[in-house]
């Protein structure tokens, strides 16, 4: 899943399949062609694993950082 942020703010997601061979720049490209020009996101950041807390919450400042 990929979500826009206003300019300057950066978006970050997992909600790519573990098995998906996509590139940032393939994924940059394909929200340009689908998304309004303001909504598309400038910075893509692949993860394999979120921080959570003990309760199975994602920890978003540690996403920030």
């Amino acid at each position: 899943m990929v979500r826009s942020s206003p300019p300057g703010n950066t978006t970050r997601s997992d909600g790519a399949r573990a098995d998906a061979e996509v590139t940032e720049a393939e994924l940059v490209e394909w929200c340009k062609q689908n998304m309004a020009g303001f909504k598309y996101p400038r910075v893509i950041e692949f993860r394999d694993t979120l921080p959570m807390t003990a309760t199975g919450k994602i920890l978003k400042r540690e996403l920030r950082t």
